[in-house]
């Protein structure tokens, strides 16, 4: 059986919410700075959210593995099912940005 240890990041426990932060307050305010009609378009919340997602995941625990630790964000950040869902929502909508930016139109059914 495998003993589970908490570590104690720490200050660098911040870290995914700080590159959350600069991501997107970051971009807001050059896009803001450079005139643009509407900046939060271009860097939506949830890309950011899931670079500092992605972030923390690979930077905390390197040698263990990505399954285990997307278990263990999943299930500890509240319902499994649910956070699975959250995760796909926000893939989606990151999608759907950068499709729209690129240039695609969005289809009206």
């Amino acid at each position: 059986m495998e003993k589970e240890t908490r570590k104690n990041y720490g200050a660098a426990g911040l870290l995914p919410l700080l590159i959350f932060l600069l991501l997107y307050v970051g971009c807001l305010a050059v896009f803001t700075i450079k005139g643009a009609k509407d900046p939060s378009s271009y860097m939506p919340r949830q890309v950011a959210i899931l670079i500092a997602l992605v972030f923390a995941l690979i930077f905390f625990e390197p040698r263990s593995k990505f399954s285990k630790k997307m278990d263990l964000y999943l299930n500890n950040a509240g319902n499994a099912g649910v956070m699975n869902l959250a995760l796909i929502v926000m893939m989606a909508g990151g999608f759907s940005s950068a499709v729209t930016l690129s240039g695609g139109t969005i289809l009206n059914c």
